[in-house]
């Protein structure tokens, strides 16, 4: 769909700012006197102000030119003549201009200065005559003179939170210096495409048979739903007319289990807590409660003559655990806000923050947020969160799991929100493990549990087959399958998960290649740009199979994915039921093939993924467990065989590696390590041999 900041973003692209003041959007940065001199400025996530580029013309690895720019920090192949201070750079966010992991390649922290053997190869120029002798111990801390010594991590965060609104100030001045209106960002038609997506599957009927457990205050008078007319006749008194026509235009016709259920319990004004199946319409049975109190109770921001002022108070706040998440949330909230004066807006790591503190400076009703990205601009000041009347959290659980909960903790309670007791909160997730729903319990108010069918159990409609396979064939069975699904249907579309993002390139790479179909790739090497090139492709049948690491396993509402395959087999059970769900959706049929990695007499898949299991494929559709899985399953409940032993129970030096690798190169697994775009979420060392193979080059990883 059109980008609905299209027309409002006067800073689109950041060589256009406007010509009277303010002259740049951002911090202005003077061009140096001297050709290798680099500003020791303040800068986060590589957006530097008015879009200028300083040159420094000696002394770089390739001979030429080196750049600094706003979009990647030092050019491909240079290397600085000055070094940055320590205080100006983002050691956490994976959108840095430079990054001790080194994945811009403009610095990495081998090549950090210490020395002529820490610069490398300078292909026999010499080190610039600036550069003092600087040291790197093992923590990547500057050491040198005085007025290069390395601040303290919270001034830096302080530092890039003072440009933030500093932006955020700049922005306003001009929204009101020329008189702009807030006015709206929902598109022309944000329906187009939507029609078939929404349309109930063949097989909708079988949700009759999922059963629904709600328990709490008052759970025995819930009301449920049987179609959403129903919804709108006996709650019409709740449901603004807009949003009763905006759902219609959607296609909503028949309730899911979840919806009927949460849905009445959210328009009531409870709190809830709920597990339902993947694929089941979670991200419906949150946005419509909230979104009619919103509509019926809030004053639009839209509404306004005249051009918003102050920090950004909005009434509804949901947060998601990934970027591609929040942007299809975003986009299901314009939907539902069409033909009102209501303002969405989404903010996430990895796009400008430049771009969205634009439209932050507007005004919002409705902000959709990743944790990382989020907390930087409430701690900045932007974002003010005492009017918050509306709370979501959205795969709480993977929140909570990927270590975000300080975060979440402190902007709920430490920034003046309302009271639990004072505002609404729903939380949803396929998989409620008991720790998160005892942390949860800070957050709700006298809520409702909802339990859509077996806690944590994948959707009805998805038949599950499985096949033992050898390490040294699974690409061939592969294209073997592959071939056999395209033979019978070229309009299939495949997910493929894999456990890391070397397997997921080189996958990508081969198929296509080799012409077995038209692929595209989702990991945590691409940039967001790609990243949402490749669903694009993906959701409009550009692409006939998506590679995918996890990345892609949660929340992902991609209609038509006839077939998921796990390339690799998960490590969790819960990872499984997220990732089978990106098919069989809303009463589709869906079809999931999980590889279990054999060498020889050995399974490289974890003892706790194969006990669990044949659990989940009780009762699946058209499913049958076969005898040698039932019988490795015991076995692994017995404690009698063990998969990472050899016949005389001794370790294979193989499988010493940490917990977190696969067995296809040692490949670290990948969990979209850079969503916290505000800082350092741990302080595990760990060896990045992702993409320097046996290197062991370190690195910070999220």
């Amino acid at each position: 769909m059109d980008d609905p900041w299209q027309e409002s973003d006067p800073w689109q692209g950041d060589s256009q700012a406007p010509s009277g003041p303010p002259t740049s959007y951002g911090p202005t940065y003077p061009q140096p006197s001297q050709p290798s001199e680099v500003p020791q400025t303040s800068w986060e996530g590589g957006e530097i102000g008015g879009g200028e580029t300083v040159v420094a013309t000696s002394n770089s690895w390739s001979g030429g030119e080196q750049q600094w720019s706003q979009d990647g920090g030092y050019a491909h192949n240079t290397q600085p003549a000055q070094a940055p201070q320590a205080a100006d750079w983002n050691q956490g966010a994976q959108d840095n201009g430079w990054n001790q992991g080194g994945q811009d390649n403009g610095w990495s922290q081998q090549n950090q200065a210490g020395g002529d053997a820490a610069w490398g190869n300078w292909s026999g120029t010499q080190q610039p005559a600036q550069q003092p002798a600087q040291q790197n111990d093992s923590w990547g801390n500057w050491g040198g003179s005085a007025a290069q010594t390395a601040q303290s991590w919270e001034d830096a965060e302080k530092r890039r939170w003072e440009n933030y609104w500093k932006d955020f100030k700049e922005a306003q001045d001009y929204y009101v210096e020329r008189g702009v209106p807030p006015g709206t960002n929902v598109t022309a038609d944000p329906f187009h495409g939507q029609r078939e997506a929404r349309a109930t599957g063949e097989d909708f009927d079988l949700y009759d048979s999922v059963s629904v457990n709600v328990t709490g205050t008052g759970a025995e008078c819930l009301p449920s739903l049987t179609t959403f007319q129903d919804m709108f006749d006996r709650f019409s008194d709740k449901i603004p007319k807009t949003l009763h026509d905006n759902m219609k235009q959607c296609g909503f016709v028949r309730p899911t289990p979840v919806q009927k259920y949460a849905i009445p319990a959210g328009l009531e004004g409870r709190d809830v807590m709920c597990s339902a199946q993947t694929g089941s319409g979670k991200t419906a049975a949150f946005l419509i409660p909230m979104l009619a109190s919103m509509i019926k109770n809030h004053h639009a921001i839209g509404d306004l003559e005249t051009p918003f002022t102050g920090p950004c108070k909005p009434d509804t706040l949901i947060f998601s655990p990934t970027r591609e998440l929040c942007i299809q949330t975003y986009e299901d909230a314009l939907r539902f806000c069409y033909q009102t004066s209501h303002r969405c807006t989404r903010v996430y790591g990895q796009e400008s923050a430049k771009r969205q503190i634009a439209e932050l400076a507007k005004g919002a009703d409705l902000i959709v947020a990743t944790v990382g990205r989020l907390y930087d601009f409430v701690k900045a000041g932007i974002i003010n969160v005492e009017e918050v009347n509306c709370l979501v959290l959205d795969e709480a659980d993977r929140m909570l799991d990927m270590g975000f909960e300080v975060q979440i903790k402190e902007i709920v309670e430490d920034h003046n929100m309302p009271g639990k007791d004072s505002r609404q909160t729903m939380m949803f997730s396929a998989t409620f493990p008991e720790e998160v729903q005892n942390a949860a319990q800070s957050y709700l108010h006298d809520h409702l549990m909802v339990v859509v069918g077996k806690k944590g159990s994948p959707a009805v409609t998805v038949a599950q087959m499985v096949e033992k396979v050898e390490k040294d064939q699974k690409k061939e069975r592969l294209i073997e399958y592959l071939d056999s699904l395209f033979h019978k249907d070229s309009n299939h579309r495949v997910l493929v998960f894999t456990n890391s993002k070397k397997t997921a390139m080189y996958l990508d790479e081969q198929l296509w290649n080799m012409n077995v179909a038209k692929t595209a790739a989702i990991h945590g090497d691409l940039d967001q740009s790609k990243r949402e090139e490749s669903l694009t492709k993906f959701r409009e049948g550009n692409a006939q199979v998506l590679i995918a690491t996890d990345l892609a396993s949660r929340g992902l509402d991609i209609s038509g994915v006839s077939f998921v395959i796990n390339y690799d087999a998960p490590k969790e059970i819960a990872t499984y039921v997220h990732r089978i769900g990106r098919t069989g959706r809303i009463g589709h049929r869906g079809t999931a093939m999980t590889f279990v990695t054999m060498e020889g007499c050995w399974c490289h898949d974890t003892d706790e993924f194969l006990r669990e299991l044949p659990a989940m494929m009780e009762k699946a559709p058209n499913t049958e467990i076969p005898p040698w899985l039932a019988e490795l399953s015991e076995q692994k409940n017995n404690d009698t065989w063990y998969s990472k032993k050899n016949d005389w129970q001794t370790t294979d030096v193989r499988y010493e590696k940490t917990d977190n690798t696969t067995f296809d190169g040692w490949d670290v697994k990948e969990e979209d390590q850079n969503q916290n775009n505000g800082g350092w979420n741990s302080t595990t060392w760990k060896s990045d041999t992702t993409s320097t193979g046996a290197s062991g080059d370190q690195q910070w990883w999220s």
